[in-house]
């Protein structure tokens, strides 16, 4: 496959997002909607800010990412950052994830996973083979930590152990052992293990636990379901349907509702597929890529975050794992995510094109 086959899968996704967004923000809410194109002007504008900033970093060669004062610059902004989401005031909600900015809000944690993958890559390009001793596996993460716990005390603990994850399975590929992958995998489990037997986590996690423990499955994905089987093959049309009002956090979390009710299974179908066809795309544009690392290991990473995200959002959605508020890539609602992925798309857009120019 050509690296125009990511384009159109994204364009794939980004249009069923469009539609359903678009959808669900013209019938939802108490008040009836006094203005039509309210809904397809918050989205539009999404969409607007998300590929300017894809045409910024397509233009930038990506080899700047390397330079070690701007990586460092990287990781100062984007703590001081994390520890501002701390410290401000959380407008009303327990969880504290964003910045606000006027009427705009951004989260930090979003860009945060896609630095991880940048930093992890132009780790492994230098250290090459030696990643396999212990020392140089561990020296990356000792790095990151801060980032790690910044975000789990926010509270956010399912993308803080969505990027631990992503980080060890990035490194796993650049060559560390199965061994040293595991044993921190076995830390992880036993500190959340920990938390949770001591009840130092927030009582709303600490419930959704005790809920999956028990073989329970939460409201919010009953509801979903609900949605969904609502839907039928074909679907109801787009904005038809009312299950999925009902849905918390359905334009984010649960967005698979909209699209199951609205588009059907067969709506969900395209949406699956998509995802598919654009990580082998991107699989198969690094393996061009053997000679230089960074970019290699930087579309590997990418691909690797697209399938956990997919991965945990289809295992909320169907219940198997407990409600986290992890967003389908390209779809779900929330201007910082389709950013930071739009982002990490135009540094391999940089990377992949401007390496044709060169070898041409």
């Amino acid at each position: 496959m050509s690296p125009k086959s990511v384009f159109f899968f994204v364009v794939v996704l980004l249009t069923v997002s469009t539609m359903t967004l678009v959808s669900i923000s013209t019938i939802k809410g108490e008040e009836p909607i006094t203005d039509p194109w309210k809904g397809f002007v918050e989205v539009s504008f999404r969409l607007m800010a998300s590929f300017v900033v894809f045409l910024v970093f397509s233009n930038v060669d990506y080899r700047i990412h390397k330079d070690q004062k701007i990586f460092w610059t990287y990781y100062a902004v984007l703590m001081v950052s994390l520890i501002l989401v701390l410290i401000l005031p959380s407008h009303g909600t327990e969880a504290k994830r964003w910045i606000k900015l006027g009427n705009l809000s951004v989260q930090p944690s979003e860009f945060v996973k896609i630095y991880v993958i940048a930093f992890l890559a132009r780790y492994l390009e230098s250290v090459k083979n030696e990643i396999r001793k212990f020392v140089n596996f561990l020296k990356p993460l000792a790095v990151l930590s801060p980032m790690f716990i910044a975000i789990a005390f926010e509270p956010d603990m399912s993308t803080a152990l969505i990027i631990v994850l992503l980080s060890l399975l990035i490194l796993y590929a650049g060559g560390a052992k199965l061994f040293h992958v595991l044993l921190v995998i076995g830390l992880v489990v036993i500190t959340v293990l920990f938390l949770f037997q001591s009840e130092k986590l927030r009582g709303y996690q600490i419930e959704r636990l005790r809920s999956f423990i028990r073989g329970n499955i939460s409201e919010q994905t009953l509801m979903a379901l609900e949605s969904i089987k609502s839907g039928g093959f074909v679907g109801k049309g787009v904005v038809m349907g009312d299950v999925k009002l009902l849905v918390p956090a359905v334009e984010s979390d649960f967005i698979l509702a909209i699209v199951g009710e609205e588009l059907g299974y067969l709506g969900i179908a395209i949406v699956l597929v998509a995802y598919l066809g654009l990580v082998y795309s991107l699989v198969k544009i690094a393996e061009r890529f053997v000679e230089d690392v960074f970019v290699r290991m930087f579309i590997v990473g990418y691909s690797y975050l697209i399938v956990l995200q997919v991965t945990v959002n289809l295992g909320v959605n169907a219940g198997i794992l407990p409600v986290t508020g992890i967003p389908l890539p390209f779809l779900s609602h929330g201007g910082s995510s389709l950013m930071s992925f739009m982002l990490g798309l135009g540094i391999i857009t940089n990377a992949v094109y401007g390496r044709r120019e060169e070898e041409e």
